[in-house]
């Protein structure tokens, strides 16, 4: 593909110590968010050499990693369903268990297009000079995990030394009960599956959508100030330049938007259980202790906002495009004798540019 001579000199221009600041800016993101990953036991080809023993190794860790994750649904799901006490709790819980290892499950398939997507979007903003100030945005990231390690690193303390009674006290803990170090061992390994293999990666996965709509927003944003900035222009670089953005959205929503839908309704989940939890308070205070009740609080407040989060960032990619839709329109509409490329540039900035949860329902405003 040829670059952008014309369009691109209208561009905001930027030193090369500067754009190169920011390309490696949103690079350590994303080799930051990977990092994330590799503690869920999500590998990628990044962290394996290229020879058959890597490879061999990363198919079968990831293999034994996600049977053990696969025996703990199997056995957590009946305990929830039939553990005695609130059932719409209970619901809740069996629906958090099945959403998230429904997600594991693709994000491990799709891990290094994942990858490849990330190097993909910042080599693009790259050639066609649409870095943009992303300082803010990565410094949201990086806050944003580490309130989210901090939650469940709670979340997983308060499960293994909680009195509440322990799902799994009909199954194994009844009968180890003298056994003090095995049952507390017993206690921490159910928790470590639960934190870092089934709800780490959902929370990591929603860091790295909003990383990715961020991204895509601002290179909308850039070339829409470019285009307003531009008196005489090449409507026919132009669109080539949109034409790209356009399918760097496409190709991007195809990979994310099926996890953008197992991870909504993991959240969907979050919500149910901890607003069941806040309504039937009552319910609860003869059975459960205030230490995790309050874990399910913060746990559902940091889920909402992981939520708002991934949907504000994925609506500004179509608030964005609307925009540029707009500044189209004003320029090229009122024109007499339109050209064959501008009434084909107006044609297609008419289109709805979006992402999407499973390419079935738009991520806008509404989507909340």
């Amino acid at each position: 593909m040829r670059k952008n001579e014309n369009f691109s000199e209208e561009l905001p221009v930027q030193t090369p110590l500067h754009s190169l600041t920011k390309r490696k800016t949103m690079k350590n993101v994303f080799k930051y968010l990977f990092i994330l990953f590799l503690i869920c036991s999500i590998l990628s080809k990044e962290h394996t050499s290229n020879n058959k023993c890597s490879v061999y190794f990363q198919k079968i860790f990831t293999f034994m990693i996600n049977t053990i994750v696969i025996f703990y649904a199997i056995v957590n799901t009946p305990l929830f369903a039939f553990h005695p006490g609130n059932l719409s709790l209970n619901r809740g819980n069996v629906a958090i268990t099945v959403t998230s290892l429904l997600h594991r499950w693709i994000l491990c398939s799709r891990i290094d297009k994942l990858h490849k997507l990330s190097l993909r979007i910042i080599e693009s903003s790259k050639f066609w000079n649409l870095n943009f100030e992303n300082g803010k945005q990565s410094k949201f990231i990086y806050l944003w995990s580490c309130v989210s390690v901090l939650v469940l690193t709670y979340f997983g303390i308060c499960s293994i030394i909680t009195k509440y009674p322990h799902p799994l006290d009909p199954l194994v803990l009844s009968y180890v009960e003298s056994w003090g170090f095995l049952k507390m061992f017993i206690r921490i390994v159910y928790a470590v599956v639960m934190v870092t293999m089934l709800i780490l990666p959902v929370s990591v996965f929603a860091m790295y959508y909003t990383a990715m709509c961020q991204h895509l927003c601002g290179m909308l944003k850039k070339f829409r100030k470019s285009l307003e900035a531009t008196s005489n222009c090449d409507y026919g670089e132009i669109l080539k330049l949109y034409l790209f953005i356009r399918k760097m959205v496409s190709d991007i929503d195809s990979e994310l938007s099926i996890l953008m839908c197992t991870c909504s309704l993991y959240y969907a989940s979050t919500t149910y259980r901890g607003l069941t939890t806040i309504i039937h308070q009552d319910d609860f205070w003869k059975d459960v202790a205030m230490l995790p009740l309050s874990t399910i609080w913060v746990l559902f407040a940091t889920n909402f906002g992981a939520f708002m989060a991934m949907t504000v960032s994925g609506s500004s990619v179509y608030e964005e495009s609307a925009k540029i839709w707009s500044n189209v329109q004003v320029r090229i509409s009122p024109e007499q004798n339109l050209t064959p490329i501008k009434k084909r540039f107006l044609s297609i900035a008419e289109k709805e540019l979006a992402m999407t949860a499973w390419k079935i329902v738009p991520v806008k405003r509404t989507f909340i």
